[in-house]
């Protein structure tokens, strides 16, 4: 294994032993929005899980094929470019990945891989990696077929997911209201069931056990007020400038409540700076987590993570950067060693 690959290990590990164990739903006290995955079905083939992951993010524009503020590995689509060039469009990535046609075999070529070819035989469009099978989009550019673990995926008239059959025979029902998702069905039985309210904000969950968790937002700001999970703890979120003059400097917290468990409070403290080229990026956050306090700043060029500080144990990591992208040096001062 390369220098950088250890290195960037070294990067996540000292991170993960660094950061405080999330103690709150799922909730990013940075954009103070409520998000959470859901994983429908998997199959296990060739020692991997091959699955489809749908992701609700409220305080969300997008509207996915699973409805307002869902984005999932379904939202892949092609769209065709006066049929010259192809744009391979997710709503992971922000940059599409561009096809160009070969005017000698009529295929599509990713201008990045050449091993990664979109081809139309007059009914679809066969994207092929490495000769293989990836993906399979219709005349109109929707996902079909996906690494051949789905069979077929229907849409409804307003382009949203109805039915899913995997390779399995499993199959998945979607229902909606006001284009948002309101059902998911398996073999004729509710799977999960959802609510939103008129910003089409999720405001509760309601599991096929019957457990339910509900979340509030504020009115003002549409920002997560309170939650009350599915397994009966409460959380209160709170977020505040601490001088209402400077927007780049904020914080966020939340106070969880459990049946005789003692209260527990998370603080975030963010400060926002301007780098060279006058963009705003996270220069550093602070983390208060009962008696740990973890600092953590960040690059002006790409957002990594260049120090991590803990106060308990005290301990620093620093990280230098000589890759754009790429960690080659840990240098931790406690034990005057460089990775």
């Amino acid at each position: 294994m390369n220098k950088s690959k250890i290195a960037l290990k070294w990067n996540i590990f000292l991170l993960s032993l660094s950061l405080p164990q999330q103690t709150h739903a799922d909730v990013n006290m940075k954009e103070a929005s409520y998000f959470r995955t859901w994983i429908d079905h998997v199959i296990k083939r060739d020692r991997r899980d091959l699955k489809v992951r749908r992701t609700y993010k409220s305080r969300s524009l997008f509207q996915g094929v699973f409805g307002f503020g869902w984005c999932s590995d379904l939202d892949t689509n092609i769209d065709i470019k006066e049929s010259e060039s192809i744009e391979l469009n997710d709503c992971h990535n922000k940059n599409a990945l561009r096809f160009i046609k070969n005017k000698l075999t009529g295929n599509f070529t990713n201008t990045d891989n050449a091993r990664d070819l979109i081809i139309f035989d007059g009914k679809t469009y066969s994207r092929r990696i490495h000769g293989a099978l990836d993906q399979r989009f219709s005349p109109s550019g929707k996902l079909i077929i996906n690494k051949n673990f789905i069979q077929k995926v229907e849409y409804t008239t307003d382009g949203l997911v109805r039915e899913i059959l995997y390779a399995d025979q499993s199959a998945f029902q979607y229902r909606y209201l006001n284009k948002n998702l309101i059902e998911v069905i398996r073999a004729g039985r509710p799977h999960q069931q959802y609510e939103y309210d008129n910003l089409h904000n999720l405001t509760t969950i309601q599991y096929s056990n019957g457990e339910i968790e509900r979340i509030q937002y504020d009115s003002d700001y549409d920002r997560v007020a309170f939650i009350k999970t599915r397994s009966g703890c409460t959380e209160t979120y709170d977020f505040k400038l601490p001088d209402p003059s400077n927007r780049n400097h904020f914080v966020s917290s939340v106070i969880k409540k459990c049946p005789k468990l003692p209260d527990f409070k998370t603080q975030y403290e963010f400060w926002y700076e301007f780098n060279s080229l006058a963009q705003l990026y996270l220069d550093r956050v602070k983390i208060y987590s009962g008696a740990n306090e973890t600092e953590i700043s960040y690059s002006s060029e790409n957002g990594m993570a260049t120090k991590v500080q803990t106060a308990q144990p005290s301990r620093t990591a620093a990280f230098e950067n000589y890759i754009k992208g790429k960690y080659h040096e840990i240098y931790n001062p406690e034990t005057q060693t460089t990775h």
